[in-house]
Formats: structure tokens, C-alpha cells, sequence
């Protein structure tokens, strides 16, 4: 990844996608628009190893139930208090 002037102008796209978990965009917009965004701003997409980007999604897609029944726990215990 190459950021100038605070700014990413050059990543691959499963950088983006370890960005895109990281900030959690994935709650606000699908990738594939992330990545339009991304586009957009100036942001040159390099090509690389598509295959472990689908391991990356497929881990974060399994993960959205744990990421859930966590969240509702934890509201669960707020209100018990």
C-alpha cells in the first residue's frame, strides 16, 4: 500500500478489503462499492493473489454471527444493570 499526503493512492485489493474490515465500512456499504469509492478518491487498484481475498471474505462472512450474538450480549448486560 502507498499512501501520500495522508491519502491511499496506491493498494491492493485485499489491502483495501484488511482496511475495509479494520474501519468497518462492512457495516456501512458493500465492498464492491467500497471500491468504487476508492477509485473515485484517486486510489490505483494493483492486481495480486485473488484467491487468498476470497479466504479473507469468506472468514469475515462466518464471523458475522459470533460478531452479533456478541453485540447482543453485551447489550443484554447493559440493560441487566
Amino acid at each position: 500500500m502507498k499512501i501520500k499526503d495522508y491519502r491511499i493512492v496506491k493498494a491492493t485489493k485485499l489491502e483495501l478489503f484488511d482496511m475495509y474490515v479494520k474501519q468497518k465500512w462492512h457495516y456501512i456499504m458493500p465492498y464492491n462499492e467500497y471500491l468504487e469509492v476508492m477509485k473515485d478518491g484517486g486510489c490505483k487498484i494493483v492486481e495480486e493473489d485473488n484467491n487468498k481475498l476470497f479466504w479473507r471474505k469468506v472468514k469475515l462472512v462466518l464471523s458475522f454471527p459470533f460478531i452479533l450474538i456478541k453485540a447482543q450480549i453485551k447489550c443484554l448486560k447493559e440493560w441487566r444493570n
